[in-house]
Formats: C-alpha cells, sequence, structure tokens
C-alpha cells in the first residue's frame, strides 16, 4: 500500500510502521529498541503529519492506543477500516468536532 501510494503521489514522505512497533518504543515510560527497523526515537517527527490507521475491525487494541498516543502529535489522523461505526471512527470523529472546517468522517 506504501509502494503505490508513494507511486501516486512522489513527493510525499511515506513511512510505514506496525502499531505495535510504535507502541513499543512511543507508548511507554521505558522505550523499547526497534532492533531490524530504520524506525527509533529521533528518526521519525510525528509531530503535525497526516496519519493514514490501516485496520480491519477497528477495535483491536494496537490500532485503537497509536490512534489515542497520536492524538497528542497530530490532528490528522485517518483510518480505513472495514466499517465506518468502529471505535476508533468514534475517537477521531470527536477529535474533530466542532472545528470551523470540520471533518465529517476521518473514516474510510
Amino acid at each position: 500500500f506504501a509502494s503505490d501510494l508513494s507511486q501516486v503521489f512522489p513527493n510525499l514522505n511515506i513511512k510505514c510502521v506496525s502499531a505495535n512497533k510504535l507502541l513499543g518504543l512511543l507508548g511507554q515510560d521505558f522505550p523499547i529498541p526497534q532492533s531490524g527497523h530504520q524506525f527509533h526515537e529521533s528518526s521519525w517527527n510525528l509531530n503535525g503529519c497526516i496519519c493514514l490507521i490501516i485496520s480491519h475491525s477497528g477495535g483491536t487494541f494496537a490500532p485503537l492506543a497509536v490512534s489515542n498516543l497520536l492524538q497528542g502529535m497530530t490532528r490528522d489522523i485517518f483510518v480505513v477500516a472495514s466499517e465506518w461505526d468502529i471505535q476508533i471512527g468514534k475517537q477521531l470523529r470527536q477529535l474533530h468536532s466542532g472545528q470551523a472546517w470540520e471533518i465529517k468522517s476521518s473514516v474510510f
């Protein structure tokens, strides 16, 4: 998916990381080093990034926890999931509610 997206938008810097890897590094008081991956605490600046969370069910622990974690870094979080009315979607709709430029749906 990331490869196709980078071919369509060649000027975007597209990165792909597992939700569990992201939680292991950024979601704990004592970060777990991610050996074998080019992702570490200082490698990516996630502040203000556009984040796309891809989850089949939208309610499993890792993607749900990552959506909570990333809300402190960016407001541009979107979900691709199997249904519209999922737990992550409910959280993200609350994140965008009441803004002047309101996104009607963050779930696709």
